[in-house]
């Protein structure tokens, strides 16, 4: 194993041993003690100076909480926040590995929790900015950026699910509970390997790919494509783990059966990252632009915030350009749908509508996810080469009649309930 895989199996099971031995610990020093961990963490996996990367960026946000307006505050954070991000981002050597991964959820906790600090957070007893020192704010702002609990593999928590995590935990659920937790992280630790290691993905292409028929070379690619899913599902099940022995409302970062049974994009992507998802959609697609917006313009500068979050690789654009594209056809979809159609599908229609509209989503998704995973512009233009770049005609397939219908039936409307 590489040294960075080391890393994040300690900090995954190290993770679950702190929450045990924090319920042990006396509720008034639970946020200070998992700081104190947190900061423990980050030197001991980013190493010395890596560490100086995520630290920055918190001594950044406490120069915005101690000398920006209130009113101010937010704006002032988000723009600090992703701007030391770009900085590193467009450096000579931008930080990976476990630096880049706590970078990432330090950003999220940074551009939203100034302004919540300072107004609701105090000094953790309940006492508004107003009516304590600039002192106990900022140790509040350290105390909630550094917790050790998702600070590099997410669930990312807003200040109000944090505090009440550290200040009023939920008590430790049954035993049942916890083991189906860890038999479900168990279980997606065997299908992520399990495919590794016997469906590799540089087999789709490269100078040892099997001869095969373009239709085997499809199922293959669709098979190996789990391993990347799972990886990730793994990684969220053991934090969900910790975050029900730490006494977190809800430590569930993604709706397996959802994105696995997905019937459309948007689907996929509400069941996926879901505490990001809801970060983004509160700090990016409500607050970036005016409210007068259009939808679709908020959307692509959504993606575009996610994939710069990510990072600044050729393929993380790609696959979130390709996401846009496909939610965009949904859309078109859904409109067309709705006015044609009287009747919702039912039955074997329904059944067999659905299996379509799974099998277009799931292979959209794997084509562009295989930009996501290989990053490289050249080795992403080499992967869908030897796929024959079936990702781009899938993706547009349904517009196309979808958009037909729509200029055909501008005057049909749905037939009344009840008639």
């Amino acid at each position: 194993m590489a040294r960075d895989d080391i890393v994040f199996v300690v900090i995954l099971v190290g993770s679950v041993a702190v929450s045990g031995l924090l319920r042990f610990c006396p509720q008034k020093w639970r946020a200070d003690m998992s700081a104190i961990a947190g900061v423990v963490a980050l030197v001991a996996a980013c190493g010395w100076p890596n560490a100086l990367h995520p630290l920055s960026a918190i001594a950044a946000a406490l120069l915005c909480l101690k000398l920006t307006p209130q009113r101010q505050r937010g704006s002032m954070a988000f723009a600090l926040a992703f701007g030391h991000l770009a900085i590193l981002r467009l450096s000579p050597s931008p930080p990976g590995g476990p630096t880049n991964a706590a970078l990432l959820l330090l950003v999220l906790r940074l551009a939203a929790a100034d302004g919540a600090v300072a107004a609701g957070g105090g000094d953790g007893t309940g006492k508004s900015a107003a009516s304590s020192s600039a002192s106990p704010g900022a140790l509040e702002l350290v105390r909630y950026a550094c917790c050790f609990h998702g600070l590099f593999t997410g669930p990312y928590y807003s200040y109000a699910a944090w505090n009440e995590m550290m200040r009023a935990p939920r008590p430790v659920p049954a035993a049942r509970q916890l083991g189906v937790t860890l038999l479900s992280a168990v279980g997606a630790l065997v299908v992520w390997r399990g495919v590794a290691s016997y469906l590799p993905y540089a087999a789709v292409w490269g100078e040892h790919t099997p001869a095969w028929a373009y239709w085997q070379r499809l199922l293959y690619f669709y098979a190996s494509s789990f391993q990347f899913r799972w990886r990730f599902y793994t990684c969220w099940l053991v934090m969900q783990l910790s975050g029900e022995v730490l006494g977190a409302a809800d430590s569930s970062n993604a709706i397996i059966s959802q994105c696995e049974l997905a019937t459309s994009p948007s689907s996929y992507i509400a069941g996926w990252n879901t505490s990001v998802q809801a970060w983004l959609k509160e700090n990016a697609y409500r607050r970036l632009l005016p409210a007068s917006t259009p939808r679709l313009v908020r959307q692509l500068a959504t993606f575009a915030v996610s994939a710069f979050w990510h990072g600044v690789r050729p393929g993380y654009y790609l696959f979130f350009l390709g996401l846009f594209c496909m939610v965009g056809v949904e859309q078109v979809v859904r409109a067309a749908a709705s006015k044609a159609l009287n009747d919702r599908a039912v039955g074997l229609r329904g059944a067999l509508l659905a299996c379509v509209c799974h099998v277009w989503t799931m292979m959209c998704f794997g084509f562009f996810g295989g930009a996501f995973n290989l990053l490289d512009y050249r080795d992403t233009l080499e992967l869908w080469r030897a796929l024959r770049f079936y990702g781009l005609g899938l993706t547009a397939l349904p517009a196309v009649p979808a958009a037909l219908l729509l200029l055909a039936l501008p005057t049909v409307k749905r037939r009344p309930k009840g008639d």
